[in-house]
């Protein structure tokens, strides 16, 4: 393959050199295809970038293939990348990449497999088919990306809702004029309207993903251990103790009850944190939607890879 003049670029098109089966042919090919839906991606193509030829397998994984081809297709489309500008991944990326897509039997996992592919072939995007990606992307169930695609879904709506929100204090809360008053209040049910129909779309999403009905437990267990979720803190509400310089005989049992208090405390914290409850808030009110998980530093990126978020959602 041509080298580039930046080691940080990324590669050219090139039909040069051959690996293995004409890797570098086919990777034009397949790009071609891409880009021009008329264009026929052949059973044989496909069969030789993901290695399959039995038949009834074969035929499940290009059509698997062939939709998330589809899918890599629109993002580009809806980018604005035309052909001429595009930037192919390297083999072995592309291998992984067609890989694993070929076997997401599942229109949400073809879905986050289209976001890398997508990524690396757009020349402005400077996201890669990182191995932790595709580790991760090969681990999942239609139900792991299902999660995935709402926690990236409340992470956007929380980051409009910050922006629409609006504020009006008057001059002196003392001496406020009808007029700040009426501007005050305004502002109060606007936001609280704009909350309330944000967290019905949201709940609405939950509804059509089912996720009202995952386990009471184990729904986590595969995104905890990959390192793309992690469990919101609880917040605790300790009992003060008084300075250890003021403890004398007459305070000495209320700190032996506070210091009670706290051990239970932190006892319920831990088995509520074991248990684990279900993915949605069982009391979701106007001004409160908040989930027991989030993503960590590394499911942000796995997110923003797959194009369910971007800078401005960190």
């Amino acid at each position: 393959m041509t080298e580039s003049n930046d080691a940080n670029s990324k590669p050219a098109v090139s039909v040069d050199v051959s690996i293995g089966k004409e890797i570098d042919r086919s990777l034009a090919e397949i790009i071609t295809a891409l880009l021009h839906p008329a264009a026929k991606v052949t059973g044989s193509l496909l069969a030789d970038k993901i290695g399959i030829y039995a038949d009834r397998v074969r035929r499940k994984r290009e059509q698997n293939a062939q939709l998330g081809l589809s899918q890599v297709r629109a993002n580009l489309d809806a980018a604005g990348v035309e052909l001429e500008a595009i930037t192919p991944p390297k083999e072995e990326e592309l291998h992984m990449l067609m890989n694993g897509m070929s076997l997401a039997d599942d229109e949400n996992l073809r879905d986050l497999w289209a976001g890398p592919f997508t990524q690396v072939l757009d020349p402005k995007s400077a996201i890669t088919a990182e191995r932790p990606f595709i580790s991760v992307l090969e681990s999942l169930s239609p139900s792991d990306a299902k999660i995935i695609d709402f926690l990236a879904s409340k992470r956007r709506t929380d980051a409009e809702l910050k922006r629409l929100v609006r504020i009006a204090l008057p001059r002196d809360f003392q001496k406020a004029t009808d007029e700040e008053r009426e501007a005050v209040e305004e502002a109060r049910r606007f936001n609280a309207e704009t909350r309330r129909k944000a967290h019905r779309t949201l709940e609405d999403k939950a509804i059509l993903y089912e996720l009202h009905k995952l386990p009471n437990s184990g729904w986590a267990d595969n995104l905890l251990r990959q390192g793309v979720i992690e469990r919101v803190p609880l917040p605790l509400r300790m009992p003060a103790l008084p300075n250890i310089a003021n403890i004398n005989e007459r305070n000495l049992l209320q700190v032996l009850n506070n210091l009670v208090q706290r051990f239970e405390i932190l006892q319920q914290a831990e088995a509520q944190d074991a248990k684990l409850p279900g993915l949605l808030p069982k009391h979701s009110t106007e001004n409160s939607f908040e989930l027991p998980v989030m993503f960590t530093g590394f499911g942000t990126r796995l997110a923003q890879a797959c194009g369910l978020l971007d800078e401005a959602h960190q």
